[in-house]
């Protein structure tokens, strides 16, 4: 069993994690690049909103709450500012 000072440690570091991620978004939005091979047509989990990556290397920001939904996918990564 864990002690309450252990959970409480837990709970700041999930809160510092949280408000990094959220940092990173701007304007309510998050920046993906793509790196897969053709280009691709993504829908977003929570907007529905198709976002259009044009080949390797291209970017596209993205509303932040479909973030966590192209995260999952292989060929995304989340640009870090």
């Amino acid at each position: 069993m864990t002690c309450c000072g252990e959970k409480r440690e837990q709970l700041r570091t999930q809160t510092l994690h949280q408000r990094a991620n959220e940092s990173n978004a701007v304007n309510g939005r998050v920046v993906f690049e793509y790196t897969g091979g053709a280009s691709a047509v993504v829908k977003g989990a929570v907007t529905g909103r198709g976002y259009a990556f044009l080949g390797y290397g291209s970017r596209v920001a993205v509303d932040a709450r479909d973030a966590a939904s192209l995260a999952g996918l292989p060929y995304l990564q989340r640009v870090l500012r």
